[in-house]
């Protein structure tokens, strides 16, 4: 019986095992036309494994996901793009996953802010 209480507490002891704060993401990036100066509207579901947003960005020409670095500044995960610089642009239609500890509440996505309302509750 004494092996039994055992197991059974070390189970629930390894079940209680904590990851610590982390910043997650992915992000798909499918090259389209040219840019028309308008980026249009950011459109973002939430899940229990974190949000996705999906968006258009003028980006230079040889853009790969690997150029986009995501990180964390308190309550805001900042995401940041290459600039252009003189260089060929096109659009980009992006899709970006983040599962972040501890929720966060805002999102720059480039230079633009926004508030973070997750539609379900963690």
């Amino acid at each position: 019986m004494i092996k039994y209480i055992s197991v059974f507490a070390l189970l629930l002891l390894a079940s209680c095992f904590d990851d610590g704060d982390f910043v997650k993401h992915t992000l798909t990036a499918t090259k389209g036309g040219n840019c028309t100066g308008k980026e249009g509207e950011v459109k973002m579901v939430s899940n229990t494994n974190g949000e996705r947003y999906q968006f258009d960005k003028c980006l230079p020409a040889n853009f790969v996901d690997s150029d986009c670095k995501v990180t964390r500044r308190g309550d805001t995960i900042v995401v940041s793009f290459p600039k252009a610089m003189g260089k060929e642009t096109a659009s980009f239609q992006l899709v970006l996953d983040v599962g972040a500890k501890p929720r966060y509440n805002f999102i720059q996505l480039g230079e633009q802010l926004m508030t973070v309302i997750p539609t379900t509750a963690y």
